[in-house]
């Protein structure tokens, strides 16, 4: 009886132990999630379509790298600057669409 108790138990700490690691991998969200929030604000704001999506030649690693080293404000800083070249600029701009990170005009 004792011995089918600790089974038991070593079964039930055994399957709580599997339950906890499958929901921490599930926590595990988008780095860039914060960012492309911001982002969303300020296009709201500005009434723009700006996207988060690498240069080309950057890899995705590259990439969320460089992003993330931004703390939240020098990120609206980022963004606050590109957006008054962007108006400074306007023959820079073009009908392009970016697919999977590939650049195509419309």
């Amino acid at each position: 009886m004792l011995k089918r108790s600790v089974l038991l138990i070593v079964l039930l700490l055994c399957g709580f132990g599997i339950v906890l690691l499958v929901m921490n991998s599930q926590q595990i969200k988008d780095p860039l999630e914060p960012y492309n929030l911001i982002l969303y604000e300020k296009n709201q704001e500005w009434n723009t379509n700006y996207a988060l999506i690498p240069e080309q030649g950057m890899s995705q690693d590259e990439f969320i790298q460089f992003i993330t080293s931004m703390s939240f404000d020098e990120f609206r800083e980022y963004l606050e600057e590109a957006h008054a070249l962007d108006l400074e600029h306007p023959e820079m701009h073009t009908d392009r669409v970016f697919i999977d990170g590939k650049s195509y005009e419309k």
